[in-house]
């Protein structure tokens, strides 16, 4: 569910013909690294 907003960004660019600016470019990247952070298992100190 989490990366149903780089699915649609990817269908649109492939089947649509969409293009992003920039800006729109890198806020795709930091919701990207959120997301892949957001999913890393935490560190346990033993």
């Amino acid at each position: 569910m989490s990366l149903e907003s780089v699915f649609s960004v990817l269908a649109g660019w492939v089947l649509l013909g969409q293009a992003l600016s920039s800006r729109e470019l890198l806020g795709c990247v930091l919701m990207f690294a959120a997301i892949v952070l957001a999913q890393l298992p935490e560190k346990k100190d033993d």
